[in-house]
């Protein structure tokens, strides 16, 4: 006969302490699914260019973009993404360890919430703004015509310009956080304060 069953006493021992103790038979839970991979696409829809999700792919080419393009590209990751042509801006959105190689953008430059990008112009490409807004790690590489950007920096740290002195050299120089940046003709870096 059961002691427990006969002791109210002790049936309420037993009780409390079946209650404050760990239960020693250990459920396992099902591991959470993996997240689906996300696919990676260049969708142009209405002007717009949308490039998404790459990974590890330098081969990214965009090449019958016009002047009334936005490019936009997110989330992509080690990858090579060339816009050839004439857009309208160019926008990089939370993307890491990327190079962007492009022609000639007629409004803007925009990296944003990204790390370790680079931005190369080519040749005869020009840039007239670049936008850097809370990013980590960031080199844009001038043209000869891309001399006279303005680059404004908010939120960002370890930012480099890249651009060619005449006589086939290029200068290297640090950009400061929160201030307007504007390279000159005569390659000199002249900053002044931008106000928030």
């Amino acid at each position: 006969m059961d002691v427990a069953k006969k002791s109210p006493v002790l049936s309420g021992r037993l009780k409390a302490r079946a209650a404050f103790s760990v239960n020693p038979i250990r459920t396992i839970e099902p591991k959470a699914k993996a997240p689906p991979a996300l696919q990676s696409n260049v969708v142009s829809v209405d002007g717009m260019w949308r490039i998404e999700n790459y990974v590890a792919n330098h081969s990214v080419l965009i090449d019958k973009a016009d002047m009334k393009s936005i490019v936009y590209i997110f989330k992509c990751i080690e990858s090579t993404i060339t816009v050839g042509g004439k857009v309208t801006a160019i926008i990089i959105d939370n993307c890491k360890k990327c190079v962007i190689v492009m022609d000639t953008v007629i409004g803007f430059v925009e990296v944003l919430n990204s790390q370790t990008i680079k931005t190369h112009i080519q040749k005869q490409g020009i840039v007239s703004n670049i936008t850097v807004d809370n990013t980590d790690g960031c080199c844009m590489e001038l043209s000869p015509l891309s001399l006279g950007v303005q680059v404004i920096t908010s939120r960002a740290t370890d930012m480099v310009v890249v651009f060619p002195r005449g006589n086939g050299e290029f200068a290297r120089k640090l950009i400061p956080d929160q201030f307007r940046t504007v390279i000159s003709q005569d390659m000199l870096l002249v900053t002044t304060y931008c106000p928030k």
